[in-house]
């Protein structure tokens, strides 16, 4: 290809706004070179915060779980404290991402103060987290004899025997 050498007469200001098109278009043309996005900092969870899912999905406010690999919960799913789902995926869709911040979060929700009470075979009660339960039935356990087939709970309807509050807890009856 040969070049070709064209002479235009025209004003200064023509020729500037000729130049700033000429840049515009040439900005438009351009390959956008990919950058990726700077690696998030690593979470460190922390217990009774919600957590934004790498799926988009946010988590009910996290409380700790039983498991010794997966320390957080939100009574469905469970993480490990850095916010990971799953130990062969390093980018699976329920991993946690980042901490939802609300607005009208001042303070945290207020839980019932544990009442004394005995747990009945066949009755329906409300945990701490606002879930109900299944109607309890026994179970062959001296520390957690009462179940509704997924949870179990001591005879005062604790989740843990040592009786610290945890959102499973037992706290009213539902009629």
């Amino acid at each position: 290809m040969e070049n070709l050498r064209i002479t235009i007469e025209v004003t200064f200001e023509e020729g500037q706004f000729v130049l700033n098109e000429l840049e515009k278009f040439r900005a438009e043309q351009e390959v956008k070179i990919y950058k990726p996005e700077p690696e998030p900092k690593p979470l460190k969870l922390k217990y009774g915060k919600r957590y934004r899912r790498r799926d988009g999905q946010i988590t009910a406010r996290l409380m700790e779980s039983n498991s010794e690999t997966y320390q957080f919960t939100d009574g469905e799913e469970l993480w490990k404290s850095d916010g990971s789902y799953h130990p062969l995926d390093n980018c699976h869709p329920l991993d946690l991402i980042e901490e939802v911040v609300e607005q009208t979060e001042t303070q945290p929700e207020p839980q019932p103060e544990p009442q004394p009470f005995k747990l009945e075979y066949g009755k329906r009660y409300k945990r701490r987290d606002g879930r109900i339960t299944a109607p309890l039935w026994k179970l062959d356990s001296e520390v957690y004899p009462f179940t509704d087939g997924k949870e179990s709970w001591t005879p005062r309807g604790c989740y843990f025997k040592t009786e610290e509050i945890h959102a499973f807890d037992l706290f009213e009856e539902v009629i």
